[in-house]
């Protein structure tokens, strides 16, 4: 006798492994679409909070600021939306990811 599995039992320990792996990939992407939810306000409120601040202070760079400003509520929307998305090829790790995606300032 060998101490090899049997080959069903593998079979059947691999679909297992895929089903929890499955699973785990649902609720991740469940608990990320809900905390981008949260991320997205509280980034907004703060954000909007130093725009206004920046714009009473340095009057200058109101029009730039609130332009920056107004593009990050744009992207924050996007992302909010299309995490709802049903099937939409890119799950909600991808979209959280590209929204907080920052080019680097020279």
């Amino acid at each position: 006798m060998s101490g090899a599995p049997h080959p069903a039992a593998a079979g059947g320990a691999q679909a297992e492994e895929t089903a929890l792996r499955d699973a785990q990939r649902a609720e991740t992407d469940r608990l990320l679409a809900t905390r981008l939810d949260l991320t997205a306000v509280l980034f907004l409120v703060f954000v909007g909070g130093s725009v206004v601040i920046e714009a009473t202070q340095v009057p200058a760079r109101a029009p730039a600021g609130l332009l920056m400003y107004g593009l990050e509520v744009l992207v924050c929307l996007l992302a909010v939306v299309a995490c709802r998305v049903p099937r939409l090829p890119l799950g909600p790790r991808a979209i959280a990811a590209a929204s907080r995606a920052r080019s680097p300032r020279s």
